[in-house]
């Protein structure tokens, strides 16, 4: 797989993922999750799903949870070493019970077992080739089987700050419309059963905590002060959203796009 299809590095990935504190699960308290949740809840529940793979599980947190909450048995995939060390040691210190942590590039993902669900939370949109990466996800489903591909809207509000403050992380996104989206599902022979935005956007859907530079940010007195304010101003709002139960999406506002589908029955490339 040649290089200039990545977004970002191993180095990159590396250095953020090996950061991470265990033990460390996702909250339905907190609006992101909550969101996302509410948005497949409804799939996973009608089917008789045993296995579920993440793609993209550097440091993952989500596992643990979607392990306990549909009593599924758990698997990961990454190519960060320190993010799949991480993921394996929070899963045993959480007393989940997984079946593997599969360290490896995508690219390299040959043969091997199939699964009932497979998620990504943020990660095709890391490639220039969307397309391929999910018909290399597609070749591991199960039939019937079932896929969800969270991804930021780069299409709204949040693409524009992220941009504007953040252009080394606005770099390594590509942008995927709520309609390349299902393109690239349907293209790969899956069925859509859900594909919307998802939400209102909330501050700390913006990764503030990578910023180095700008006057607010170098110092580390006034890093903590702006970083305080942010997550006091996030509390809020989402407090709100979640109170309020605001799921409903718009192209500007939403912080997600989020595409639920299954394997076509009459799919034979499995």
């Amino acid at each position: 797989m040649d290089k200039k299809e990545k977004l970002s590095s191993m180095e990159y990935w590396d250095n953020i993922l090996s950061k991470a504190k265990i033990p460390f699960e996702v909250n339905l308290k907190q609006y992101s999750v909550w969101l996302i949740d509410s948005f497949f809840r409804e799939f996973i529940r009608k089917e008789n799903y045993k296995t579920l793979l993440e793609v993209g599980a550097g440091s993952s947190a989500w596992l643990p949870y979607l392990a306990k909450e549909y009593n599924l048995t758990v698997s990961g995939i990454d190519y960060s070493e320190p993010g799949c060390k991480i993921c394996e040691e929070n899963l045993k210190i959480l007393g989940i019970n997984y079946d593997e942590v599969i360290c490896k590039d995508i690219f390299q993902w040959q043969g091997g077992k199939k699964y009932d669900i497979i998620i990504s939370l943020g990660f095709i949109e890391h490639f220039n080739n969307p397309d391929e990466v999910v018909q290399i996800i597609r070749k591991h489903l199960n039939q019937r089987g079932l896929i969800i591909t969270v991804i930021p809207n780069l299409l709204g509000i949040g693409s524009i700050i992220t941009k504007y403050f953040l252009p080394e992380v606005y770099k390594i996104h590509k942008k995927i419309s709520i309609d390349k989206l299902k393109n690239v599902h349907e293209k790969a022979g899956l069925t859509t059963l859900k594909n919307n935005y998802a939400g209102f956007f909330y501050p700390m859907i913006i990764p503030w905590q990578v910023k180095q530079n700008g006057i607010f940010f170098t110092k580390e007195s006034s890093r903590k002060i702006v970083f305080k304010i942010i997550e006091l101003t996030n509390a809020l709002i989402t407090k709100i959203l979640r109170t309020f139960k605001i799921r409903s999406g718009s192209k500007f506002f939403s912080p997600f796009i989020i595409y639920v589908g299954k394997v076509k029955e009459n799919n034979s490339n499995n």
